[in-house]
């Protein structure tokens, strides 16, 4: 009768897809069905009393329909067939089942057919093992209860349908399953028609066994309960089967403990004779429960129990107990989990057990195999790679059924290979990749090489550091995909591998530039449309830590750079959010950079990790307290506080995680010890009381340790405050206790007492380096009683030397020295002197400038070139620095006989050292050095020619001047300077040439003559009052001009340049051999134009000497030159200009310029410009006070006034009106030049026949004789008075009368 229904044995297998998760809803007022996506089950409660169609329709909730198929398209007959492997024939099916006819319709004969296909309806929906079939049961089981509630009593449910409704919703796996079965099985109690069997229970049991819900294995292991306590459902096997099925499948950590309890209740009933019984399943779902729980140790030693029980019951005769394939496969895969010694032997042993049986129920399959070659691949043993290939042999080997090895079998043995140890891991994990890719070409399609197998290998190569050899495995892969393999299609994981092997490697420099332009690459292939290489958060990763750890330029920025454009791509395109590793990393590049600014940096990131919600982790923390102890700068101490503040309050508001470890605080102590706060050390003394503090209230990581008391003792030991020796001392005596106490990791050693050696040293304290003798002392009583780490070293003993030095007990310290040249000779090899040994001796004595401490700094050398010349490999090789200190402390001395001792040191170095740039360089200081001594030798001659000739070892030296530029730079100013101021007459063509070299050694180096070195040059030829001086020196300065407008910036002509020329030709303008000084004048006012013309501003002793030329001229003219002069500079000074200020030189020049010219009423000119000078004193003008020679100007331009009677007479009366201010000024009293001037006005201006002349000579003469004042000039005046005045000059001169003249000249 049912040969045209449909075979429902078809749908057993039916996949589960879109359509067919929909559910099914009875839409009464068209009588057909509609279909939608099923949504989760409601949990209302269901009813207690009755079962009806509207209860099971409000416990089913099923929504609006989205698309109908009415009833009339497809009649149910039992012709009608439904294609095979068409879920969607199974809904049509369905639907009419239900709808074909309404409630009560049913005739009385069809009811046991139509009952019959619902059955197999449910049996088929039960098989879809989905949501929308557990649905589809409940709504068919619906239809029956509508069916009889119309009338229909043969529409009976049965225990049979409500269990399959159960079983529906058992194997849907949908969210809240578990809880809807509960709902159908309180249905099943509550009604009077049906009663639930072992079946029920079981069924109900299974769904709680398979849900996901917490404490789900509680409530199946509840039902089982309630069963036991129900007279009328006994448990049986399988109900305890399927509750240990839910604690093997919990995640509780009581869960192996439960199931064993359930299994041991299953030994006990069937020891009392009950139908319960363990059999294999009870014992492999044990097996599976303690393989979830988290202690592999346990698991292993439990497994192994377990199943020597198993076997034990099966050989006394109980053969439900055989273990089967899948207890040994949970063994197996318990061992491959486990991390200790031996356990994937023993897995290997337990596949040899199942081999050796050769029971078909125990057949080792390729999973089986492949959990042992698992095992091998994640041990760390050697040689544990090898036997996993050993084992994927034996898979090759058999070749047969479910042995032959898949991807995964050889893709576990690369794995294994890659992770070794081993040399060659690399090449082997290749080779393992070439077999499996010529298996798959001889026909096992099992074994087909997949992205993941490439990235093995690649991954193998990154981890052995050969990149190349990973990229050329990413183009076999790329090829590989080109040629139709699309499973080898590169995907990120590739990517992030070859990046891996690019940015771990230490043998390329360019590697993680490399891995982040592979970066780049997926990037832009995935905004190109790429979705197989997204850029991950391991690749991010990847490069920020290959670029953040590389050690290249900038490569703090470069990490920081990669994160930044991570960033941007997350907040613009929703993609990968950067973690609390990628901000920690690129913190930790910038603390270990070691630049201006990284603890800024590292701060700026840690906020940045706040603003974008990144929680930071403890090495978060710790890198930005790493690099603010790292930085120094000033207040990073403090904020590294306040971060392990804020870890502390973090992990006390419940942030367990975040808790401030031994790290954390040492950090702080670092960043204390490196400040130079005030009160530093006493802070980072309070973290460590403060660690041990929280040590004895229980926190384990707060564990003080020798690092922390030695990172305190060095910060008291750099602090500089009073008795800071005294403290760190303190600590160690505290550190001492605590080690008698029992604490072995604060034991003292020699990298401790170091640290308090240090304290002493550098103890302010004049019995510091006493002290630190005593605990070198007590380190080489230690280190001889046979404590080895006490042992002192060459460090140890440079301290106290340095310490005697810094307080110049040199001779203490050199009997150290000699100490330890002792214990060398008697085999201690740690105590050899090194050059830290000598120089602070060497040092030291130089510095004491006297001619023991010179000789003191010789010989210390001179006996380190002894041990020197004895091991030419030891670290005591004098310096260039050294040497040229020697030779310093002579070279200061400035004797004749020093400096030939700090040329025989030269000499030495010369011997000694090889030729290096940097020694060059610093022998090159050090003749330099010599030659500015030489050049400020009193004998200035001999002390210039010998610096001349250094000058010229100099240059056989370093011909070009690419080393030694600023030493070169110092000895030509040396050179110069000598021979400017020696005085002789060819030292201005000497110095002449010595710039010639200077220019033609500028060509190739950085030396270059310099505005000094040409001033210099001026200097030597101006300086003498000779014919031609002033030509030569404005040549030079011709020469710097035109070096200067040729690019030459440091030859630029300054002010002092221009003055020396100009007061040149202001000298040989009044120079008697000069043939007049037109000249002079018009050379000095050409000067002042050309200053002009190359931005050098005048100063006032540029317009004196302007004047002075022009006042020996005698040209027309001149005087209104000057005055037009000194109007500028008074204009100048005016408008605010300070450095031309007019002072009474300028003033006394112009009238000079007055008293020297031919002019009419000069005298005139002169007495007004005189009455100028009074009136700027009188505004303000200090500087313009007169002085007696501005007076002595003005009775000159008397005494040599001409013309007429009355103009005589009247230069007369200005000269004695002069003569008489002098007197009455504060300038002092008239000089010899006053007395004399105006006694040339008298003889010039009075008539030889007046006889109011020689009163007024006599006058002024005894005047003259009261004063001191007679010199040669006042005689020579006197012979040309009136012949009564004349005779005083045939008498003899008192000395009296010529006491007070500055240049005595009277004899």
């Amino acid at each position: 009768r049912h040969r045209g229904a449909i075979p429902l044995s078809r749908f057993c297998n039916i996949a589960e897809r879109s359509r067919v998760t929909d559910r099914i809803k009875l839409n009464p007022s068209r009588h057909h069905f509609r279909i939608k996506s099923p949504c989760a089950a409601s949990n209302s409660d269901s009813p207690k009393n009755e079962i009806s169609s509207e209860n099971i329709s409000r416990a089913s909730a099923v929504p609006s329909t989205t698309h109908s198929i009415p009833s009339d398209k497809v009649k149910w007959s039992n012709n009608n067939k439904v294609p095979e492997n068409d879920s969607q024939k199974l809904e049509i099916w369905t639907q009419q089942l239900i709808n074909e006819k309404l409630p009560g319709q049913i005739l009385e004969d069809e009811v046991g057919v139509w009952l019959q296909e619902v059955r197999f309806a449910m049996k088929a929906w039960s098989r879809q093992r989905s949501k929308a079939g557990a649905i589809a049961i409940e709504m068919l089981l619906k239809r029956i209860i509508d069916e009889r509630r119309a009338g229909n009593e043969r529409a009976q449910p049965s225990t049979l349908i409500y269990n399959s409704v159960l079983h529906g919703w058992a194997m849907s796996g949908a969210p809240g399953a578990a809880q809807r079965a509960e709902q159908i099985f309180s249905l099943m109690l509550s009604s009077s028609d049906v009663a639930p069997n072992v079946k029920s229970y079981n069924t109900l049991i299974h769904a709680w066994a398979r849900s996901s819900e917490p404490g789900a294995a509680h409530r199946a292991e509840f039902i089982l309960d309630s069963m036991e306590n129900n007279g009328t459902v006994k448990p049986n096997t399988i109900s305890y089967n399927t509750v240990l099925s839910a604690w093997a499948r919990s995640n509780d950590v009581d869960a192996p403990g439960r199931a064993e309890k359930i299994l041991n209740r299953m030994q006990k009933m069937r020891e009392s004779g009950e139908n319960v019984a363990p059999d294999a399943r009870s014992y492999t779902a044990l097996i599976k429960s303690i393989a979830r729980c988290g202690d592999p140790s346990y698991a292993v030693r439990k497994a192994e129990e377990i199943l020597k029980n198993m076997k034990d019951l099966y050989a006394q005769g109980d053969i439900q107990v055989k273990p089967s394939m899948f207890t040994y496969a949970m063994v197996i895969h318990i061992f491959s989990r486990s991390s200790e010694p031996g356990a994937a032997q023993r897995a290997l042993s337990v596949l040899e057990e199942m081999i050796s049986l050769k029971d078909n129920d125990v057949k080792a399959n390729a999973i089986i195999f492949n959990s042992v070659i698992h095992a091998f691949a994640r041990s760390r043993e050697p040689t544990s790679a090898q036997k996993a290939e050993h084992v994927l042999n034996r898979m090759e080997e058999m070749r047969e059924g479910d042995v032959r090895p898949n991807a995964q079998s050889y893709i576990q043995v690369i794995e294994g290979y890659s992770r070794s140890d081993e040399e060659d891991g690399a090449v082997r994990a290749a080779q393992v990749h070439t077999r499996m890719i010529q298996f798959y070409v001889e026909g096992n399609v099992d074994a087909k090489p997949t992205a993941e197998s490439f990235n093995e290998v690649i991954e193998a190569w990154a981890y052995k550091g050969n990149p190349k050899m990973a990229e050329q495995t990413f183009f076999e892969m790329e090829q590989m995909y080109k040629e139709g393999n699309l499973d080898c299609k590169p995907n990120t994981n590739s990517f992030a591998a070859l990046m891996d092997a690019w940015g771990t490697t230490s043998g390329e420099d360019d590697g993680p530039c490399r891995a982040d332009k592979l970066l780049l690459s997926i990037e832009e292939q995935y905004d190109g449309g790429n979705l197989d290489v997204r850029p991950d958060l391991r690749c991010y990763t990847s490069v920020i830590e290959a670029l953040a750890r590389s050690g290249m330029d900038a490569s703090a920025q470069r990490a920081e750079e990669v994160l930044l454009r991570m960033i941007q791509r997350y907040e613009q395109r929703g993609e990968v959010k950067p973690d609390a590793r990628c901000f920690s990393t690129v913190i930790d590049g910038f603390s270990r950079s070691g630049e201006t600014g990284a603890c800024y940096k590292a701060e700026r990131l840690l906020k940045m990790m706040d603003s974008m919600d990144v929680k930071p982790d403890v090495f978060s923390f710790c890198t930005v307290i790493g690099a603010l102890s790292r930085s120094g700068e000033v207040g990073a101490a403090e904020k590294a506080e306040g971060i392990l503040y804020r870890m502390e309050k973090l992990s006390e508001g419940g942030k367990i995680e975040l808790r401030p470890n031994i790290i954390t605080y040492t950090g702080v102590i670092k960043a204390w010890s490196k400040s130079r706060a005030k009160g530093a050390a006493q802070k980072a003394e309070n973290i460590l009381y403060r660690m041990m503090k929280l040590y004895d209230a229980g926190r384990c990581d707060a564990r003080v340790d020798a690092i922390c008391f030695t990172t305190v003792i060095n910060a008291w030991s750099k602090s500089n405050e009073r008795g800071a020796a005294r403290r760190a001392e303190e600590l160690l005596r505290l550190m001492e206790t605590l080690y008698e106490e029992g604490n072995p990791s604060l034991k003292p050693d020699s990298f401790v007492y170091n640290t308090m050696i240090a304290a002493w040293s550098w103890e302010s304290d004049d019995q510091g380096a006493k002290r630190a003798e005593e605990y070198l002392d007590a380190m080489e009583d230690s280190y001889i009683a046979g404590d080895e780490s006490m042992k002192p070293s060459t460090f140890s003993y440079n301290l106290v030397i340095h310490g005697y030095c810094e307080r110049f007990h040199l001779q203490k310290a050199e009997e150290l020295l000699t100490r330890m040249e002792k214990l060398y000779k008697l085999g201690r090899d740690d105590v050899y002197p090194n050059v830290k040994t000598f120089s602070p001796l060497i040092k030291s004595y130089a510095a004491t400038n006297t001619l023991e401490g010179a000789e003191g700094a010789e010989r210390v050398l001179l006996k380190m070139i002894k041990l020197f010349d004895k091991d030419l490999e030891a670290e005591v090789k004098p310096t260039a620095q050294l040497f040229n200190t020697v030779i310093t402390s002579w070279a200061k001395l400035g004797s004749s006989d020093a400096l030939a001792r700090a040329e025989q040191m030269l000499d030495k170095m010369v011997e000694v050292l090889d030729g290096d740039e940097n020694d060059l360089k610093t022998q090159l200081f050090s003749l330099a050095t010599v030659s500015n001594a030489y050049s400020r030798l009193p004998d200035r001659i001999i002390g210039a020619q010998k610096a001349a000739d250094i000058l010229s070892r100099m240059i056989e030296l370093d011909g070009s001047g690419l080393v030694g530029s600023i030493p070169f730079s110092i000895a030509f100013s040396s050179v110069i300077n000598a021979y400017s101021r020696s005085g002789a007459p060819t030292s201005g063509k000497k110095i002449e040439c010595i710039l010639d070299k200077m220019e033609k050694m500028q060509d190739t180096s950085d030396v270059c003559a310099t505005t000094v070195n040409y001033n210099y040059a001026i200097h030597a030829y101006t300086k003498f009052q000779e014919p031609g001086a002033a030509d030569r020196g404005e040549a030079l300065l011709h020469r710097m001009e035109e070096r200067f407008r040729h690019g030459c910036k440091t030859a630029r002509p300054n002010i002092v340049s221009y003055n020396m020329v100009l007061n040149a030709w202001a000298r040989e303008a009044s120079a008697t051999w000069s043939k007049g000084g037109s000249e002079a004048a018009i050379r000095s006012l050409n000067l002042l134009e050309r200053m002009e013309q190359y931005d050098v501003q005048p100063d006032i002793r540029s317009y004196t000497a302007c004047i002075n030329s022009l006042s020996r001229s005698g040209g027309k003219g001149s005087p209104q030159i000057a005055e037009k002069i000194l109007d500028r500079v008074e204009n100048l000074y005016m408008v605010g200009v300070s450095s031309i200020r007019p002072d009474c030189k300028l003033y006394t020049a112009v009238i000079n310029c007055w008293a020297h010219s031919n002019e009419p009423e000069k005298a005139s000119h002169a007495h007004r410009l005189l009455h100028r000078m009074l009136d700027a004193y009188r505004a303000g003008n200090l500087f313009t006070k007169p002085d007696v020679y501005a007076y002595n100007s003005v009775i000159l331009a008397c005494a040599f006034s001409k013309g007429s009677s009355e103009e005589r007479r009247k230069a007369l009366r200005i000269a004695y009106r002069t003569f008489r201010k002098i007197k009455v000024s504060d300038t002092g009293k008239p000089d010899d030049f006053a007395y004399s001037r105006f006694l040339k006005a008298c003889n010039n201006l009075l008539p030889s026949d007046d006889a109011s002349r020689t009163k007024i000579v006599d006058a002024v003469f005894r005047r003259c004789c009261e004063d001191g004042q007679v010199s040669f000039t006042v005689l020579r005046e006197m012979q040309r008075a009136p012949p009564s005045s004349a005779r005083i000059t045939k008498l003899k001169i008192p000395q009296a009368w010529s006491r007070n003249v500055r240049l005595k000249g009277v004899k």
